[in-house]
């Protein structure tokens, strides 16, 4: 057999180095095809994560009688839009409807659009076409992500694939230097990529399962229990006002609210200047 020379190879054939530069391209290819599918097939077994907007899509989806209006926004949705008042207003007014808080506390407008689009997903599973009003209450669109909550479930969730692109072109339309776009870019496809993985969910599960002792671990999952209950609301309806959560709630989570109540009352006089002027 007559040994064939580099330069006397076939035009188009490529040489040795470059056929293995294309096997191992397709291997990066196939494994990045079965490792995404997996981590999809996973996030589909496991359903949504354990976060207060989960648990009240899972009340919207699971309600036999659906609903006509939905309340969307941060904690001044959550803790001010009563739908047992505004039903009866509306009934009263000749307009009998029956609504639903989908609010929770400080959502910025990223998470509102995703939140809004988890809505209207859930809303097409039910097949029952009875959602007509969505209210939002849509806040800025703020790019930056406090470094505690990033890689959490809750905001890992929310950075799918559409709303980190979204966040990536607010990002550079901005254009705030070299160093504070990279960090902010560096953020979002951080926490994008801990969704598409699951890391952001598998990392909350471990900490919960290894943090403390095994006595300290169950006190901790029935008190995260007990608040899934009552943050939905004494009447299952999405809704928990301020004196409802200091009533309902555990102690730590009394404390935060009171510490939250006494820093706005030192500033009530500023805000009510503002809101007049």
């Amino acid at each position: 057999m007559q040994y064939v020379m580099p330069s006397d190879a076939p035009a188009g054939a490529g040489g040795p180095g470059e056929r293995r530069g294309r096997g191992r391209l397709l291997g990066v290819l196939v494994f990045l095809v079965c490792f995404l599918g997996t981590c999809w097939w996973i996030r589909a077994e496991l359903g949504r994560p354990d976060s207060l907007l989960a648990a009240k899509l899972d009340l919207y989806e699971q309600d036999p009688e659906g609903y006509d209006l939905v309340f969307l926004g941060p904690s001044t949705v959550y803790r001010q839009c009563e739908p047992l008042v505004f039903d009866a207003a509306l009934a009263a007014a000749g307009h009998p409807l029956r609504s639903f808080n989908l609010g929770a506390p400080a959502m910025g407008g990223l998470e509102i659009r995703f939140a809004l689009r988890q809505l209207l997903d859930a809303d097409a599973r039910r097949h029952d076409g009875r959602l007509r009003w969505v209210l939002v209450d849509l806040q800025l669109m703020d790019v930056e992500v406090h470094e505690t909550n990033l890689l959490t479930s809750r905001v890992t969730w929310w950075h799918d694939l559409a709303t980190t692109a979204r966040a990536v072109t607010m990002i550079l339309d901005v254009g705030a230097g070299l160093l504070p776009t990279g960090q902010l870019l560096a953020d979002h496809l951080r926490a994008c990529l801990y969704n598409l993985s699951n890391l952001g969910r598998v990392r909350m599960r471990l900490q919960g399962l290894l943090e403390g002792t095994a006595e300290e671990r169950l006190a901790r999952d029935a008190a995260d229990a007990r608040r899934a209950q009552w943050e939905l609301g004494p009447l299952r309806d999405g809704f928990c006002s301020l004196d409802d959560a200091l009533r309902l709630g555990d102690e730590e989570a009394r404390q935060a609210l009171r510490a939250r109540r006494a820093g706005l009352m030192v500033r009530v006089d500023e805000y009510r200047a503002k809101a007049t002027a």
